[in-house]
């Protein structure tokens, strides 16, 4: 599974027409909707054999090129994906509180 275009090898991630990483598509669909370019969908659709498997790396990479061709600078983007194992997740209530 990749996510932010990092590999997790232990993990099954989504199917899709690329490798699904769902943080590298997300961060794709706010930029070219920022610039007014539309969408993941409409710039890179399931029918193009090119991004077939594509990694979200080659997307971002594309994307950001699409952007500034537009005239747009890319300052930053914030990605707040938690990328800890389950477990590593899990804290305890405090306070009571979800009880």
């Amino acid at each position: 599974m990749n996510v932010a275009c990092l590999l997790f090898e232990d993990e099954v991630g989504p199917d899709g027409h690329s490798d699904g990483d769902v943080v590298a598509h997300a961060a794709c669909d706010a930029l070219l909707s920022a610039a007014g370019l539309g969408d993941l969908g409409s710039n890179y659709g399931t029918t193009d054999p090119e991004w077939s498997e594509a990694p979200g790396a080659a997307f971002l990479t594309e994307t950001a090129a699409r952007v500034r061709a537009a005239g747009f600078d890319i300052a930053n983007i914030a990605d707040p994906t938690d990328r800890r194992p389950p477990q590593a997740r899990a804290a305890p209530c405090r306070g009571g509180a979800g009880r």
